[in-house]
């Protein structure tokens, strides 16, 4: 038997005595073991340590070793159990915003668009709410790219709109009304939408008379 797993073994023992920080500190020990020979921890000792952590009362360490258990399951192609941990965080630690992001992308990856929608709009609201809208913006960026799902946008744009931010909001319709006319798709809502936060722009756009011609004359990032 490895010395790995003796720890792991010892750990279990103490926890039948209901010695939680012991076996906390067995299982620690088993992980460094592994991190030094670079073969890399089992990913349910992360979950396990999380578990004693939360049995002693202390959230804040719990959390810790379940992003990193997430982060691995991840990293492997768990998706689906990265996600189950990242719920269990949320429900001890709903403040916990950059999750939020984390299970947007991982919903994202498996192909759960509406998912991927829902966890991206309440980090978003999050990020605003703590005036780092920028971090929202470049999230809604990687998760188009990746999903291309212009309806995340759409939906964070009028989550601006709603929030007063008008301007942003104009910004990010504008990304969807490119990507439509760049494949010849009808963009005529997006356009009124943009048109009613900014009268402006209706000088800036260029409908077609047929989808194959649909052009715009400005930038979508200006």
């Amino acid at each position: 038997m490895t010395r790995h797993h003796q720890l792991k073994n010892e750990a279990r023992r103490a926890e039948q005595r209901s010695d939680w920080a012991r076996a906390i500190e067995l299982y620690k020990s088993a992980i460094r073991l592994e991190d030094e020979r670079g073969s890399g921890s089992d990913v349910g000792v992360y979950n396990r340590v999380g578990d004693l952590y939360l049995r002693q009362g202390n959230t804040a360490a719990a959390v810790e070793y379940y992003e990193q258990a997430a982060d691995r399951y991840a990293a492997h192609g768990l998706h689906t159990s990265a996600i189950a941990l990242c719920n269990k965080i949320l429900r001890i630690a709903p403040d916990r915003d950059e999750v939020y992001g984390r299970l947007a992308r991982l919903h994202a990856s498996t192909g759960l668009l509406a998912e991927a929608r829902g966890a991206f709009l309440r980090f978003a609201e999050r990020m605003r709410e703590t005036d780092r809208l920028s971090e929202a913006l470049e999230a809604v960026q990687d998760l188009v790219s990746l999903t291309g799902d212009e309806e995340l946008r759409t939906a964070f744009a009028e989550q601006l709109v709603g929030a007063g931010l008008g301007a942003q909001a104009v910004a990010q319709l504008r990304l969807v009304y490119e990507a439509r006319v760049a494949v010849g798709r009808n963009a005529m809502d997006i356009r009124e939408k943009i048109v009613s936060l900014d009268p402006v722009s209706y000088t800036h756009l260029t409908l077609p008379t047929n989808t194959n011609a649909c052009r715009s004359r400005w930038s979508a990032y200006h």
